[in-house]
Order: C-alpha cells, then structure tokens, then sequence
C-alpha cells in the first residue's frame, strides 16, 4: 500500500465512539465495549455571531462524520511528525480533500464547529472488573486537546491568513496513546465510507479487533448495541443498519474474517494489510497532500 494511503487512529476511539447524532440536550452520552466504558460530556464553545466580531457561546456534542475524519486526521499527524502541535489549517484542507470533504463555504464552518465541539468535551473512560473477592473501576480522565485556536475568516480561501493560525495541542495522555499504540488505518478505504458515521466507527472497531484477537470472539447483539446502537432506540432497530454496514465495510476490507449469526458476530483473528516504512513526516506536506 503507498504510505500516502496510509493514516492511524487513537485507540481509544477504535474502541469506543463519537455520536453518530446530535444527542440534543442529554447531559452525557456513554460507549461500552467490552469492560470499556467511554462517558462523553459536550463542552461549551464560541462561534461566530449574526454580526461581525461577535461570538455566541454554545453547549454543543461532536458528532458525525467530520470530527471521526479530523480524529484521524490529528492522530495521523501526530504520529508522524511526532509532535502534539497540530495544524488546522492547510494540512488539515488538504488531508480532508483527500478523503472526499470538500472544505469550503458551509462545510468550512460545520468542521471548525465540530472541532472545536470535539477539543472542548469531557472524555471519561471507566473499566471494570471483578473476582471472587470484589469488584472495582479504574477511571481515566482523558481529553483531546489541551489547548486549540481557531480562526474564523469571512472568505475562505487557500491565500489568506487571518491574526493567528488554527492549531490544536493535543492533551499529553490522548497524544501519547497514539504515538505508543496506534491503529494504521487504510484511507482510501475511509474515503469510500465516509459518508457514515456508523461504516466509519465499524471500520476503525473491525480493523482494531482483529488484529489484537489470538482467537475467534463472539460479540452479542446486546455488547453491540451498547457499543454502536444506542441512538437508534431500539436493539432490533439497529439490526438490519449494523448488518448492511458491515457489508460495506467488507467491500473495502475482503480479509475481514467476520460471521453474523442470530445470537451475534464473530470476529476471526485477521493479519493486517497495512504496513509503513514512511518517515516522520506531516502528511500535510507537498507529496502528501497529492490526490
């Protein structure tokens, strides 16, 4: 596979995922996979008002396919230049490009939204666990970012600068995990799917589990809902869509080895297709930017 084809993911949000919807005004939202459990609290952000130089400030969860691509993004690049300073602004256009989101106009303010919805929110991860003489939890307290700036340009375009630059500084603990344990993605593959936020979180999950797995697993429709589903109300709801996705999601990945059955879907040990020897470099650099 070309290296320029080649991104990564956190881990954690290989495990557990973003909203697929706006969960409106629910305090928090959670994730389970597993003994895993993400609990994810939207911050508070400003963006721009109806008149010039003014800021509303809004309550507001990440959600959907843009923060999932910026994710990727930011992770990719951090692994790669191995810095947790970020750049927003042309790299992160010409990755975007890369994978079918054509950054301008609307789309140019539902991005920098999402980003900044994405760099404000509270991230908890609890795992349990238990035995013959108790049961306990082991909770992390784990953002995005520690700090970000955004700008906001009345026209954008390639050429022009505003008062500072948009970057993102990773939180020290989120950049870590992705320079120590990061989950190689195929981007052509991201590209195909992107147009759901449900493909892309079974995609990232899929690619994640196999490869860690030393035997097949089981994972039950009730494991799967709480995972993936809960914003369809309704388990036998989100039956039928987890099933299509899937599909999709084997279309682009034929070595995925994974059964569905009544009682659930079985995961079978998969070896990678995705290997690397690019050098640490932005991908938002000339060569790496190229379609």
């Amino acid at each position: 596979m070309a290296d320029d084809s080649i991104g990564y993911s956190a881990r954690m949000f290989a495990q557990v995922s973003l909203p697929q919807r706006n969960p409106g005004d629910r305090p928090y939202i959670e994730r389970t996979d597993g003994n895993l459990t993400l609990t994810l609290r939207p911050g508070y952000i400003k963006v721009p008002g109806e008149k010039a130089g003014e800021f509303e400030l809004v309550q507001k969860y990440p959600f959907g396919v843009y923060p999932r691509l910026a994710l990727t993004y930011v992770s990719t690049e951090a692994f790669l230049s191995k810095s947790p300073v970020v750049d927003l602004g042309h790299s992160m256009r010409s990755f975007l490009s890369k994978l079918g989101v054509e950054y301008s106009g609307k789309t140019n303010r539902l991005v920098k939204e999402q980003l900044a919805a994405l760099f404000s929110a509270q991230l908890t991860l609890t795992g349990t666990g238990h035995n013959a003489a108790g049961r306990g939890t082991i909770t992390q307290f784990v953002n995005v970012a520690e700090k970000y700036s955004l700008w906001w340009a009345n026209e954008e375009s390639e050429g022009v600068d505003g008062l500072w630059g948009s970057t993102v500084r990773l939180d020290d603990k989120f950049y870590n995990s992705i320079v120590k344990e990061p989950v190689p993605v195929d981007l052509r593959a991201l590209r195909t799917l992107g147009g759901s936020p449900l493909r892309i979180d079974l995609y990232l999950w899929a690619t994640y589990r196999v490869q860690t797995l030393e035997a097949p697993a089981l994972v039950t429709w009730a494991e799967l809902y709480t995972q993936f589903g809960s914003q369809y109300g309704r388990p036998r709801a989100f039956k039928s869509p987890f099933i299509k996705a899937l599909d999709e999601v084997k279309a682009v990945y034929p070595q995925l080895n994974v059964e569905v059955a009544e009682s659930g879907v079985t995961l079978h040990p998969t070896l990678s297709r995705i290997t690397s020897k690019r050098s640490a470099r932005q991908v938002g650099s000339k060569s790496a930017g190229a379609a």
